[in-house]
């Protein structure tokens, strides 16, 4: 009979484990490649703030949008029904836009209607 010998198992199975790092390698180089793409990137490098960019941690939800010439963040806290908004100039300064009662904001949209088609 032609059994393997304890070193061929030995190699055998570090043959496998190469085989598998190559392709769990392979899968995270696509995975990353995906991610950078769907990504915009400043010219410095540092994200760009896109519409649909949307995080909620706790009782409060942020949203990032280009208003043309700056970058907006809104940030909306739901205990305190409040919506405060800042403009973000240069990447590097924030400044206070407003704070905004949320429930006075339905009302205005409620009383203005759907608009104009």
């Amino acid at each position: 009979m032609n059994t393997p010998n304890p070193s061929q198992r030995v190699s055998l199975a570090t043959a496998g484990l190469w085989a598998s790092a190559f392709v769990l390698a392979a899968l995270v180089v696509v995975q990353a490649g995906r991610l950078a793409s769907d990504r915009a990137w400043g010219p410095l490098g540092g994200a760009i703030a896109r519409g649909d960019v949307v995080s909620r941690v706790g009782d409060y939800t942020t949203l990032t949008f280009n208003s043309g010439s700056d970058d907006v963040l809104a940030v909306l806290d739901g205990r305190g029904e409040q919506l405060f908004a800042y403009r973000i100039q240069n990447q590097n300064r924030l400044e206070l836009l407003g704070v905004y009662d949320v429930k006075d904001l339905f009302a205005i949209g409620k009383r203005i209607g759907t608009g104009r088609r």
